[in-house]
């Protein structure tokens, strides 16, 4: 993991200021400096608060709480993160948990964001919130 940290660093531009912050994502935003701030990746911060032995419901509230507070941020954020929901459940349960309890973070950040995309193979898809497309059920 350390390798593959070292080298995401070495491809940045020198210039750029790198925080690693294991657990309290909105205290690194906040002390970030003006500019772009690129958050990479709630999947690892996800998995950073269940190591550290908090619950399902803390892990939930902190993704709603952060993410609308990165939303306020003037300057613009950018966040990685990956879908792990796409395959087939998993048969033990702490993939199981991980699986549920990012899904819903990565629901929570989606939901701030003003764009969306999903991107495989270097492509990017934009992804719309599904009620805005199906229209008015009443």
């Amino acid at each position: 993991m350390r390798q593959r940290i070292d080298r995401h660093v070495e491809e940045r531009p020198t210039d750029w200021q790198t925080i690693e912050e294991l657990l309290d994502l909105a205290a690194a935003v906040e002390a970030a400096p003006e500019g772009l701030v690129i958050i990479d990746c709630l999947t690892l911060w996800t998995s950073n608060l269940m190591w550290d032995g908090r619950s399902d419901q803390y892990i939930r509230n902190q993704a709603t709480s952060d993410a609308a507070g990165v939303a306020l941020r003037r300057d613009p954020v950018v966040v990685i993160t990956n879908e792990v929901g796409l395959g087939i459940v998993p048969d033990n349960a702490l993939a199981r948990r991980y699986r549920d309890v990012h899904g819903f973070v990565n629901q929570e950040w989606a939901a701030a964001a003003d764009t969306v995309l999903h991107l495989v193979a270097g492509r990017a898809t934009k992804l719309e919130d599904p009620w805005t497309l199906l229209g008015d059920f009443e």
